[in-house]
């Protein structure tokens, strides 16, 4: 698959260090391998029903990624190919009022030999053994808290969840009742008790806490819906845009890191409906958050998650 390639001469200190290739779920059911020296992106998965993919987590030889409905426990073959392995039952609609929800997993992580999964459209955390045994789900508190959860009007299109010195912090994409406003974080204790819950970014994706830093990547809609915050898009670290890109143009929906790089990933704005014809994005950034590469799919569908199998601190609890 031929990519639109932009480059951005890079800063001496960084021409000896070597990019990750990335494992990337898209849109329509795709999950790609990208080569960076070869540019080369490779479909290596395809989700029977064309599911949404965008969760992803590996276990020694094992990957798992979530779809709209299921999880997969895929392996790699001989033909560099992802084989299914396993995949736990469909969660299938649940009523919420007068409407029915998936269960639309977003992000996952394994934390102490477990998935922890976001089952956005529950709003709830999902806990399943490695084998995608459903342990335990988790509710998590709608901004009505004396209110049902109700799709768009009382939840929080919970995004991804990340641990850190024996907390749990959760991406609340909105913290209030209000579409297209603030975004914020609850941070709950190992029995998964919320303490408390603090505002941070807009349209966020992918919270993570690295050396100490609070990471986000900050999205907006701005260009084809009214919205309640900046139009603005990048990655947000501790509080201040450290990077930006075209907000009318990119929707940026998790990043990888290593030592040397930061990998973001996602795809051109568009309707919901549509996304499965976007083009795909790739940022590259040095650990300064200065661009390295950018690199355009233009037929490869909006990316929506992504991981650097050989490091990434983003997978890996602190």
């Amino acid at each position: 698959m031929n990519s639109k390639l932009k480059t951005i001469k890079s800063r001496p200190r960084n021409e000896d260090l070597v990019l990750q290739p990335l494992i990337i779920a898209a849109e329509g059911g795709r999950l790609y391998h990208y080569d960076f020296a070869k540019d080369r992106l490779g479909l290596v998965f395809e989700e029977e029903g064309k599911e949404t993919l965008m969760g992803l987590a590996k276990e020694g030889q094992c990957l798992y990624v979530g779809a709209k409905t299921r999880i997969y426990k895929l392996e790699l073959n001989k033909n560099n190919f992802y084989k299914e392995v396993k995949s736990s039952r469909k969660f299938l609609k649940r009523k919420f009022s007068r409407r029915k929800r998936d269960a639309d997993f977003h992000q996952m992580d394994i934390i102490d030999g477990y998935l922890y999964i976001t089952a956005t459209g529950f709003n709830e955390i999902f806990k399943m053994d490695l084998g995608l045994n459903l342990v335990k789900y988790y509710k998590v508190k709608p901004p009505r808290r004396f209110f049902p959860i109700r799709y768009k009007w009382n939840y929080n299109h919970i995004n991804n969840i990340f641990f850190h010195n024996d907390r749990f912090y959760v991406c609340l994409n909105w913290l209030t009742s209000t579409q297209y406003g603030p975004s914020g974080i609850a941070v709950l204790n190992e029995k998964m008790e919320e303490l408390e819950r603090f505002e941070y970014g807009w349209e966020t994706h992918n919270f993570s806490i690295i050396n100490n830093d609070k990471y986000v990547l900050c999205g907006t809609s701005g260009a084809i819906r009214k919205i309640n915050h900046p139009h603005r898009s990048g990655l947000m670290v501790n509080g201040k845009l450290v990077f930006e890109h075209e907000p009318s143009s990119f929707f940026c929906k998790d990043f990888s890191m290593d030592d040397s790089f930061i990998y973001l990933v996602g795809g051109s704005v568009n309707k919901r409906d549509q996304r499965n014809k976007s083009c795909g994005v790739i940022f590259v950034l040095d650990r300064n958050y200065s661009l390295v590469k950018e690199k355009i799919f233009s037929d490869s569908g909006g990316f929506c998650g992504c991981l650097a199998p050989g490091k990434d601190l983003t997978k890996i609890p602190s």
